[in-house]
């Protein structure tokens, strides 16, 4: 493992390297553990997110193995194993476990109900032979014409006949 490129790629790009050892804070190095549980994790899960191999213990732990070298990586390629990306990968994993226990189980099928249609289909127009509100088709044409009014909800037009 090159010690001076990102410790999970290794590779050199244009993005800087940031290196959890070099942290201000007084558990310098503790980005090392966290994610060295998540790459752990997804490798639990059977993820294999990258080909990251994490060094060999050789007896002081990793954790230290990589503190010791200033392991650095790429932000971009340390947020494939941050904690939202594990959760969501447990969610799934959860998810297909529990779908694949559904499978396995003999379930009757219940009969869903048909698609509902949002529009209704009604032959061609024929003003002559059908009232546009009731589908009747036979009237007195001169007994059931009307007009609306909008209520001066549009007060532009006002009064607008139907028929």
């Amino acid at each position: 493992m090159d010690w001076k490129r990102c410790i999970i790629c290794q590779k050199t790009t244009g993005e800087r390297l940031q290196c959890p050892a070099n942290s201000k804070r007084k558990d310098a190095g503790a980005g090392y553990i966290s994610f060295i549980q998540n790459v752990e994790e997804f490798k639990k899960l059977g993820i294999n997110v990258t080909s990251c191999e994490l060094p060999v213990d050789e007896g002081q732990g990793i954790e230290q193995k990589l503190l010791h070298n200033k392991a650095s990586w790429h932000k971009l390629c340390r947020d494939l194993y941050n904690n939202t990306k594990l959760q969501r990968a447990k969610k799934r994993k959860l998810a297909e476990v529990a779908e694949e226990e559904r499978s396995d189980e003999i379930v009757e099928e219940i009969p869903s109900s048909p698609v509902k249609a949002r529009r209704s289909s009604v032959g061609s127009y024929n003003p002559q032979s059908q009232c546009f509100f009731f589908f009747w088709d036979e009237y007195d044409s001169s007994s059931y014409f009307h007009s609306a009014s909008t209520l001066d909800v549009d007060k532009k037009s006002g009064s607008v006949p139907l028929f």
